[in-house]
């Protein structure tokens, strides 16, 4: 699938933000947790390392900044350049 140049967004950037290893957990259940139960299930529970759908091997975190103990830094910032191979060039 290829985007149009007009879908890129000027803005979007990459950025690294550092968190304290110890408020990390790691889900114990698999499948699906229900979006209502979410918030409530991982209250105490400021950071979440889920497996990764696309590459196995790697991780995401998902970060609940309301949750009690979360602490996190941004370490950097810096603008996305979009690989112009998921750019659709003008004759498709």
């Amino acid at each position: 699938m290829h985007l149009d140049k007009a879908e890129v967004p000027p803005d979007y950037v990459v950025m690294a933000i550092r968190f304290d290893g110890k408020s990390v957990s790691r889900p114990r259940a698999s499948g699906v947790v229900r979006a209502a139960d979410f918030k409530a299930a991982f209250h105490h529970r400021p950071i979440l390392r889920v497996s990764s759908v696309i590459v196995p091997r790697e991780y995401n975190f998902v970060m609940f900044p309301e949750a009690v103990g979360f602490q996190a830094a941004i370490d950097w910032i810096e603008p996305l350049d979009f690989d112009s191979r998921l750019v659709a060039s003008a004759g498709r």
